[in-house]
């Protein structure tokens, strides 16, 4: 099970709702913090927003996908009359 693959199903489920939906809104708070960071004053914790920035950047998208997989499997589970627990 890829993420890949599911990107253009349309659900009424909010996390396999909409393409990219939920990628695109953390891309654009990450923009809108970036921007934020020469604002700092100290030079140290602008490093560290950055480095949280950049790891905030790497992670999401991968629990944004293992959400995904983990709802399909709950929903294959359930179309196959059994739960995982």
């Amino acid at each position: 099970m890829s993420c890949k693959g599911n990107e253009n199903k349309t659900s009424s489920d909010p996390l396999l709702g909409e393409k990219n939906l939920n990628e695109n809104l953390i891309l654009k708070v990450t923009k809108d913090v970036e921007r934020r960071i020469e604002d700092l004053t100290h030079q140290i914790h602008r490093e560290i927003l950055n480095r949280c920035v950049e790891q905030l950047k790497t992670l999401a998208p991968i629990l944004i996908c293992s959400m995904k997989i983990f709802i399909q499997i709950l929903s294959q589970g359930k179309d196959q009359n059994f739960f995982i627990y």
